[in-house]
């Protein structure tokens, strides 16, 4: 049985239903209710199997229709609207108006720490991988192997430690539950779902329930964030604003460089970032509504697009506060973070060694490709080796590898990219974490190396490898400051792997002019 919990503003049963879904009918009780509750059938359209194009030249199947029903219960009780799903009922529900995660709540409220049987995930960067852990058997959060400082769980099920509420439950904005009960039960059971859901009990046991929470598009606050976003792009803001390249923007071989239009107005630019629009938009001002109606596309060297056209709003990645909330958008999602969990991020990112003073790294141009900046510091520093693109080639699970960009003397391994894209940064960050794995457990990795630097780095495991990430980057902060959060939170998970190896990670700033 289904449950879904109304917002507290939701006054009437009307609020709580598509009053135009096609194939809505409410109906009315065969004998008057126990409680105050409406119900409606739900009714989709009926249409032919899709296999029967398949088989229609050689049998008919004229009158031959499935047709989909459900019924939606609402009922009032303790001050709530509350609705009871069956079948397709659920498509007539008015989700604008839907409490947020109810159902995920109550059962974290209700489900024991160890009592745990499935969870749906989802990573928050760029490159996103969504994944089901289905367990044999309930067990802990550790036992599912999913990194929760880094992915939000969208879907929890288990069994409760109390049994009166249900042998099991599942929640997401939904609360499924198996429970033996009557319809005249429904009142009660809904307050003892509601307490569930006011409970703050999960924090001890489920905390990272709270980390981040996707902001759905008919939630009211999406069109404020919205609105604080063109705001700050009419004011031309460079505060926890950046660019990010969408998923479409994926045949980097082919890309040449890229195209900024609206309508007429165009720009071409080998390099993409906020100044880069600002410049167009600043030499464009009659645009209007620029965050939406601007396009970017990217173009080969025969003017060919290698991507379809985005719009603008796609490429943002920024953090704005609203409420005492912090919120982030990225790929044209917007999450709600947790400031005490956006808040340890940050502490810890800035804990991490910063060697920019220490390096001074000459500056990399605009539009200048990192293969050629690392061979130009090569020359600045000769007894440093260049790696980038010098694959080591091993046995599963690991077959080419990059162990990094630049090696020195002194074992720093120096991975260079650019603050273009948070999945590049997945990358880089990657790079360091797999890299230091193999050092650490791979003696042929190692003796590739050495061979790689002709012998500069004869002993890679003294002095201690230090694995430094180096960002590229126009933005006048510093990295950890700079960094946008969905980054930060992956640059730690990666630099916990490189230091439990008994390794160092750091990280540099390469200004970019």
């Amino acid at each position: 049985m289904s449950f879904l919990l109304f917002r507290q503003d939701v006054k009437a049963f009307a609020d709580c239903i598509k009053e135009d879904y096609p194939g809505l009918d409410p109906i009315d009780p065969d004998k008057a209710l126990p409680f105050d509750a409406a119900g409606y059938w739900v009714s989709l359209a009926a249409k032919p199997p899709k296999w029967s194009p398949f088989i229609e030249k050689y049998f008919s199947v004229a009158g031959v229709e499935n047709q989909g029903h459900g019924f939606l219960l609402l009922l009032k009780t303790s001050g709530r609207f509350f609705a009871v799903s069956f079948g397709y009922g659920f498509l007539a529900i008015n989700r604008a108006n839907l409490e947020r995660n109810f159902g995920i709540k109550a059962a974290a409220n209700a489900i024991g720490k160890d009592n745990v049987r499935m969870i749906d995930s989802r990573t928050i960067d760029l490159v996103t991988r969504q994944q089901r852990v289905n367990l044999s058997e309930e067990a802990s959060i550790p036992d599912f192997s999913i990194d929760v400082d880094h992915e939000w769980v969208r879907f929890l099920s288990g069994s409760p430690l109390d049994k009166t509420i249900a042998s099991s439950l599942a929640g997401s904005d939904s609360l499924q539950i198996n429970s033996a009960i009557t319809f005249n039960d429904l009142p009660s059971k809904c307050a003892q779902l509601l307490g569930l859901f006011n409970s703050t009990d999960y924090k001890k046991r489920f905390p990272f329930l709270d980390y981040f929470i996707p902001v759905k598009s008919e939630e009211p606050v999406k069109q404020l964030l919205d609105s604080l976003l063109k705001d700050a792009v009419e004011k031309r803001s460079v505060d926890r604003i950046s660019l990010a390249l969408p998923e479409a923007f994926l045949d980097l071989q082919r890309l040449d460089r890229y195209k900024i239009y609206s309508n007429k107005a165009f720009i071409e630019t080998e390099g993409l970032s906020i100044a880069m629009v600002y410049e167009f938009l600043n030499n464009h001002p009659d645009i209007d509504d620029p965050v939406n109606k601007v396009k970017i596309v990217g173009l080969d060297d025969q003017d060919q697009p290698t991507t379809k056209a985005n719009s603008l709003y796609e490429f943002f990645v920024f953090e704005t506060e609203f409420n005492q909330k912090t919120y982030t958008i990225s790929a044209g999602a917007w999450f709600l973070i947790d400031n005490n969990y956006a808040a340890t991020t940050r502490s810890k990112v800035r804990a991490i060694e910063d060697l920019t003073a220490s390096f001074s790294f000459t500056p990399m141009r605009r539009g200048e490709a990192e293969g050629v900046y690392n061979k130009r510091l090569q020359q600045e520093n000769k007894t440093w080796t260049v790696l980038d693109a010098k694959n080591i080639t091993l046995d599963e699970p690991h077959q080419r590898v990059e162990a990094c960009d630049l090696l020195t003397q002194e074992n720093q391994f120096l991975c260079v990219k650019k603050m273009n894209r948070s999945s590049t940064l997945s990358h880089l960050f990657c790079q360091g974490s797999v890299s230091a794995v193999l050092l650490h457990d791979s003696a042929p990795y190692r003796n590739a190396i050495v061979t790689k630097a002709n012998g500069r780095n004869a002993n890679l495991l003294s002095p201690v490898p230090v694995f430094v990430f180096c960002i590229a980057t126009e933005r006048p902060g510093t990295i950890a400051n700079e960094l946008f959060l969905f980054s930060a939170i992956n640059l730690l998970n990666h630099a916990r792997t490189i230091e439990r190896l008994g390794y160092k990670v750091a990280v540099a700033k390469i200004p970019i002019t």
